[in-house]
């Protein structure tokens, strides 16, 4: 996580999650139907694609408030199994999402989380995949 996550960090813009964090949603993203290296979004319940190649920031935005990641305050940056995940804010890790991963590329997934009082509450079921071309999906608001 070189670069602008390390920055942030000694920022106190982000922060790292306890390992703990990671091998819970690690069991959570196992758990769901996969199709070869993504989720099967055809067996979850996602909001539309979002092709980032044609949407503003602001459009990214507005769109994420439709999903679960969205209506959280942070989320979660899932570099790998073994790394601890990266906490940003909602806004900063969408706005930033091709630099807080260009050390990590391929698919990647991030899950949404609320920080209150100084208390951590992971939603790892709110999940965002990131990394196949410019789409973006993301878990569906609960109904």
């Amino acid at each position: 996580m070189p670069g602008l996550s390390e920055a942030w960090i000694e920022e106190g813009r982000a922060s790292l999650l306890p390992i703990t964090m990671t091998a819970e949603f690690e069991g959570e993203l196992l758990s769901m139907p996969w199709v070869v290296s993504t989720l099967d979004w055809a067996r979850l319940k996602p909001t539309a694609p979002l092709n980032r190649a044609r949407a503003t920031g602001e459009q990214v935005l507005q769109w994420a408030k439709r999903t679960a990641i969205g209506a959280c305050t942070h989320m979660a940056l899932r570099f790998n199994a073994k790394k601890p995940c990266l906490l940003v804010s909602v806004e900063d890790g969408l706005r930033y999402l091709d630099e807080l991963f260009e050390e990590s590329p391929g698919v990647r997934f991030c899950f949404g989380v609320d920080v209150a009082d100084g208390k951590v509450r992971p939603h790892y079921d709110a999940v965002l995949q990131y990394g196949t071309g410019h789409l973006l999906v993301a878990s569906a608001l609960p109904a």
